[in-house]
């Protein structure tokens, strides 16, 4: 009975140290007074030249999900369809990826931001963007939000 327990203890402290596990993550969220046309995101991303790596998700009620990779990297972008009417990018996984992994992943986050505020013609203000990061590159990082 006693080689159960410990069984069970060493068990239990295996699933407590997954748990602890860091997330490591780039987030963009942009915020705008009306709906961003998810055809111009895509154009944003085209104009990348990744047009060949954008794939849309399946369908979400009030929302649209794109995702993107070029060479290492890949994220997710969001964009409601009703109120608050918002644009999320970014990626996030459980624990750490190589240095290279996570740089281009902050390239990739950094150059669709950019793409998508020029192609949807989105003006900061009436839009407000603010970031979060958790990486070990986080300050090499250009963020949009200063």
């Amino acid at each position: 009975m006693a080689r159960g327990a410990f069984i069970s203890l060493i068990l239990g402290l295996s699933w407590a140290l997954v748990a602890c596990d860091k997330v490591t993550y780039g987030d963009v969220l942009i915020e705008t007074p009306t709906a961003v046309d998810p055809v111009c995101i895509e154009r944003a991303v085209q104009d990348l030249g990744l047009a060949d790596s954008l794939r849309r998700a399946p369908e979400r009620p009030g929302a649209v999900e794109l995702q993107v990779r070029r060479d290492l990297a890949s994220l997710s972008i969001l964009a409601t369809e009703t109120p608050p009417y918002t644009v999320r990018m970014g990626f996030a996984w459980l624990g750490k990826q190589a240095h290279d992994v996570e740089r281009a992943s902050l390239r990739l986050l950094q150059d669709v931001h950019a793409a998508v505020m020029s192609a949807c013609d989105i003006e900061q203000p009436p839009a407000k963007i603010s970031t979060k990061c958790e990486t070990r590159h986080c300050d090499e990082w250009v963020r949009p939000d200063g």
